[in-house]
């Protein structure tokens, strides 16, 4: 908020920010940063594929079910009691 400057129409100028300062980590850390960041986005991914399967097994599955439902497999065990 120190940085912005007119009423009317509130605006960053270059003028206002060209003294403020942002500590930036060293390299070190920021390749610490990278690597956990690297690291979550490969789990992410891992996870996305695994999830795209787990939903294909799934509606393979429920096409199964619904084959062996209306083709009477699933009471034949049923009637035989």
């Amino acid at each position: 908020t120190s940085v912005i400057t007119g009423t009317a129409q509130p605006q960053i100028t270059r003028t206002s920010i060209k003294d403020v300062f942002i500590n930036v980590p060293g390299p070190e850390i920021q390749n610490e940063i990278y690597m956990k960041l690297e690291s979550a986005l490969t789990q992410v991914t891992n996870a996305s594929i695994l999830s795209e399967t787990i939903e294909s097994q799934g509606a393979s599955l429920r096409r199964s079910l619904l084959n062996a439902a209306f083709t009477g497999q699933l009471t034949k065990g049923v009637a035989s009691v």
